[in-house]
C-alpha cells in the first residue's frame, strides 16, 4: 500500500522529489532567445554573443548554457557552439534578461551565415547558485 501511495505521489508531483528542482525539458520552448548579435572581441577572431532571454513560463529559470547554431541558408549547419552562462542569469516568469557571453574564435568564409540561439540547459531559478 505504501508503494502505491509513493507511486501516485510521484506521478502527481514529479518535481517535488528532484534535488535540482523542476524539470527543464518540458519547458524549453518557454525560454525564448531573441535580438541576438555577434560582436568582435578585443582580439580578433574572438567573438561575443549578446541578446535577451525571455521567460514565457510561470517558473523562474537559471540559464546555464546556450546552444548557438551557425547556418548557411536555412538548413546547412556550419558550426555549433555551447556557451556557458554565469550563474547569476535568472529569468523571472514573464520577464526578459539580457546576456553577453564569449564564444571565442569563429572562422567563417561565408558572409551569409546566420546564428540561431536557444537555451540548452537551465535549472529551477529558485534554487541557490552553485559555488565551486
Amino acid at each position: 500500500m505504501l508503494a502505491f501511495v509513493g507511486l501516485v505521489c510521484g506521478r502527481l508531483f514529479p518535481d517535488a522529489f528532484r534535488p535540482d528542482g523542476r524539470s527543464f525539458a518540458p519547458y524549453r520552448e518557454q525560454l525564448l532567445v531573441a535580438r541576438t548579435s555577434l560582436e568582435p572581441g578585443q582580439r580578433k577572431p574572438d567573438f561575443w554573443l549578446g541578446g535577451y532571454v525571455t521567460n514565457a513560463g510561470n517558473y523562474a529559470r537559471r540559464v546555464q548554457e546556450l546552444e548557438v547554431r551557425f547556418l548557411e541558408g536555412e538548413e546547412k549547419l556550419v558550426d555549433v557552439r555551447h556557451a556557458k552562462i554565469p550563474e547569476t542569469l535568472v529569468v523571472q516568469p514573464h520577464r526578459e534578461q539580457a546576456f553577453r557571453v564569449e564564444l571565442g574564435r569563429l572562422v567563417f568564409s561565408n558572409i551569409g551565415i546566420v546564428a540561431k540561439v536557444r537555451v540548452q540547459t537551465a535549472i529551477d531559478g529558485t534554487l541557490p547558485a552553485k559555488t565551486d
